[in-house]
């Protein structure tokens, strides 16, 4: 069942949300009321600022369900929009200078125009202005959160969640990990609890296998997983360990999202895959990210999906990876 799946590149660092992007989201969370997101008349007029690329069937888009929502196969990621690049600080500050609150609501809707449905993201200062202004303009994609609640008090921001009209809300797969290194990963289930109470869709994200196992095994009350096909949460000094040696930054092996799709073949729920391009280093040639989309749907769950971090800087990536979707998911 499985193909090759294409090298990876050079490594590089991970992170976390920030606790200033935080701080600033609940901030703006306080002052969000009907009344204050609201936008002045229509939606203002912006130029297109997405280069040309190919046409797209939106229609042809597979779905798949998230509790009784129709959700598309291919989920567009918020890493880029917010600077986390995985490749370090450079590139990071290439996407956030490009990724202008006009451009994260442009590309929202050139994605809904393309079939995608969904947007993924993490909490972030700008979540709130850029997200209403979308919904304001007309857009209709739904919105899944991740949270890390190990930053501040759990649940604090979920009234705002619920505010912005989120079908869901994640577990962030760091803080996952952390707790799993900890043996306390069972204290997780406390932040799930306040999601489901909240009335939204429960998600856990992992990197790990293992814990997506465990998590499974004892029935943890969730809707859906995020599963990453490399284990970038794992320590330095686990990596040294294992190899011998320490890597200066994250790893992405060759082989290793054979590991986790093996495992999402045997969870019933659906699972939401990430980091199938490693973070953006198999993306050098277009060959290979046709065929690192073609690794993942042929072997995933027919009812799970992918989501993708896409900047349409240079090439529209959003109307490429649509097709791509189109014609192996």
């Amino acid at each position: 069942m499985t193909n090759r799946f294409p090298h990876p590149n050079e490594a590089e660092e991970g992170c976390v949300e920030r606790a200033d992007d935080r701080r600033d989201f609940l901030r703006k969370a306080a002052a969000l009321s009907v009344g204050a997101v609201a936008l002045a008349g229509a939606a203002q007029k912006r130029e297109t600022t997405i280069p040309d690329g190919p046409k797209v069937d939106a229609g042809a888009m597979p779905m798949i369900r998230l509790g009784n929502t129709s959700v598309s196969r291919l989920i567009l990621g918020a890493n880029p929009m917010w600077g986390y690049s995985h490749r370090g600080k450079l590139l990071s500050r290439l996407m956030t200078d490009w990724y202008s609150g006009d451009r994260v609501v442009e590309v929202l809707h050139h994605a809904e125009a393309r079939g995608i449905n969904t947007w993924q993201s993490s909490v972030s200062g700008r979540l709130v202005d850029d997200w209403m202004r979308y919904r304001n303009e007309g857009g209709r994609m739904n919105l899944i959160i991740l949270s890390a609640p190990g930053n501040n008090r759990p649940g604090d921001d979920l009234s705002t969640m619920k505010k912005l009209g989120a079908l869901a809300v994640v577990h962030h797969g760091q803080w996952t990990d952390r707790y799993w290194r900890e043996n306390r990963v069972d204290e997780v289930k406390v932040y799930l609890q306040r999601i489901r109470e909240g009335g939204f869709l429960v998600g856990c994200s992992t990197h790990n296998p293992e814990t997506l196992k465990y998590m499974e095994d004892h029935h943890w009350d969730l809707d859906f997983y995020m599963t990453s096909f490399y284990r970038v949460s794992k320590r330095r000094h686990q990596w040294k360990e294992e190899l011998g040696w320490e890597p200066q930054h994250e790893l992405y092996p060759q082989g290793m999202p054979d590991e986790m799709t093996a495992m999402i073949r045997q969870i019933p729920k659906p699972c939401l895959s990430y980091k199938v391009l490693a973070a953006g280093r198999i993306c050098d040639r277009q060959e290979q990210v046709e065929a690192a989309f073609k690794y993942a749907f042929n072997n995933i769950k027919p009812t799970d999906g992918i989501i993708i971090g896409m900047f349409p800087k240079f090439e529209d990536q959003v109307a490429i990876n649509a097709n791509h979707t189109i014609k192996y998911g």
